[in-house]
């Protein structure tokens, strides 16, 4: 929430690294709030299914699932992106292809903007299901 009150619904930011296409380094994120119709969407993509049924067997003491976990997040993410990114430099309505040839602190910038930008004061939660919030 915005300090008059106002409801905060994108965020502008640079990537640590950027992206690099046709000669050109790309860095300002545009990022818009989080919808529901945007989590419906991406809740009911096959491959988010997939992630959660094998999250729900990880075996917190092997350091291979946990890889493994932290690799379906990282897709996850690179799906719900495609939803409420809106451009990153000249590149509108970045696919999960870009998102997935991210370099991981540019991931990882993108994850902490979308959780501040998502938060729900009011309510103490996040209006992330999942964790995906990364508190």
């Amino acid at each position: 929430m915005n300090d008059d009150g106002t409801v905060q619904t994108t965020v502008e930011f640079d990537l640590p690294c950027g992206i690099e296409k046709d000669g050109q380094v790309h860095r300002r994120v545009t990022m818009r709030r989080m919808r529901n119709a945007d989590f419906m969407k991406v809740s009911q993509d096959t491959r988010v299914r997939q992630f959660a049924k094998e999250d729900l067997s990880v075996n917190s003491s092997n350091p291979i699932q946990l890889m493994l976990t932290q690799d379906a997040m990282n897709q996850m993410f690179s799906i719900l992106f495609t939803q409420v990114v809106l451009s990153i430099g000249d590149i509108h309505k970045p696919t999960k292809d870009v998102f997935d040839n991210m370099f991981t602190n540019d991931v990882r910038a993108m994850q902490q903007q979308f959780s501040k930008l998502n938060e729900i004061d009011e309510v103490g939660e996040q209006a992330i299901p999942f964790g995906l919030g990364g508190k």
